[in-house]
């Protein structure tokens, strides 16, 4: 089993657009959608990681229909905690190899780098 992770920039109103709003990362890749699948094998990873924040009640799932801004902060404080804490959670690597510390860390950048880029982004997680 796995999440599906997804971010794609929401389509603007026509009078959005002519005010001057628009997602800086789409103005040079049209709805560039970022696509992740991480396995519940590393779910024990991501409840010492999200203790205490927004997400400890729903974990990844708790991105769900969170805009970049919203999800930003979460994000980086999720990369700093796995950059803090490598030891503690590559003990937590799953036996049978299935996802991995790095590959999530790897995983969790990317989503980083996508939502810097596209401020209008939105998440489903599923």
């Amino acid at each position: 089993m796995s999440w599906q992770i997804t971010a794609m920039c929401v389509s603007l109103s026509e009078l959005e657009q002519l005010a001057g709003k628009h997602c800086v990362g789409c103005l040079k890749k049209p709805q560039e959608k970022l696509e992740i699948t991480e396995t519940y094998n590393v779910a024990s990873m991501f409840e010492l990681t999200f203790k205490g924040t927004k997400l400890e009640e729903d974990g990844l799932r708790g991105l769900r229909n969170l805009t970049s801004a919203e999800a930003k902060a979460e994000i980086q404080a999720a990369v700093t905690y796995f950059e803090t804490h490598r030891e503690q959670l590559t003990a937590l690597n799953p036996p049978n190899k299935w996802g991995s510390y790095e590959a999530t860390l790897k995983k969790l950048n990317k989503m980083l780098k996508h939502l810097k880029k596209h401020n209008l982004a939105v998440f489903g997680v599923t």
